[in-house]
């Protein structure tokens, strides 16, 4: 979804590109590329947010906020805390 997105965005940047280069500024290329504007928004939004959903699934809630299994604590094995210390 990500790269339709960014793949459909190319459409709106040629046509700025082309209304710079032959200094037609006026709103006409505006009207003429709304929906691939709004197409590209909505691919990069629906991607964005099930990137959300699959991350959140994959990792899990509990791993995001530092919890294990059991909701314990997983702290110190997140800071290398339960190794053996080195020898000094």
């Amino acid at each position: 979804m990500l790269y339709l997105g960014y793949i459909s965005i190319t459409i709106p940047f040629a046509f700025a590109i082309a209304a710079l280069l032959s200094k037609r500024l006026d709103t006409d290329w505006l009207v003429a590329i709304r929906k691939w504007d709004l197409l590209s928004w909505l691919f990069l939004s629906v991607g964005i947010c099930l990137g959300i959903v699959v991350g959140l699934r994959g990792a899990g809630v509990g791993r995001l906020l530092g919890m294990g299994p059991g909701g314990k604590r997983i702290a110190p094995a997140v800071a290398h805390d339960d190794r053996v210390p080195p020898l000094r």
